[in-house]
């Protein structure tokens, strides 16, 4: 599948299928029958056509944007229990503590003396 980075990408893609396949069916219809080349003229020349071009949809988004959650927007996994939540607050509790204590460590004053060096208390 293309990855189109814009919805003008995405509209040019539906447009040139739809010119596409309408003047195949309507060719098949006919009995007639066009390279691909044709084709692709034919539908270029259909998109730079202005009318076309004023008719490319909007950017807003066809729904509006979900507020709340689905569940597939939940996380995979089996359901957590009591005992993994708490695991789970423990691990956020000493991840705190060791960010606090490296955080005093650095804003300690570091001199350049040893402590053999140091004044006495």
């Amino acid at each position: 599948m293309n990855d189109y980075d814009s919805d003008i990408g995405i509209a040019m893609h539906i447009y040139h299928h739809q010119f596409y396949w309408e003047k195949k069916n309507d060719n098949n219809i006919d009995n007639v029958t066009w390279p691909r080349s044709d084709y692709v003229h034919y539908v270029t020349e259909r998109i730079s056509d202005i009318p076309t071009v004023t008719n490319f949809p909007n950017s807003s988004p066809a729904r509006p944007v979900r507020e709340t959650a689905t569940p597939n927007d939940q996380p995979r996994g089996p359901p957590k229990t009591e005992d993994d939540k708490r695991v789970d607050d423990l691990r956020e509790e000493i991840r705190k503590r060791f960010q606090d204590h490296l955080r005093k460590q650095k804003t300690q004053d570091v001199s350049s003396t040893s402590e053999s060096e140091m004044p006495p208390k």
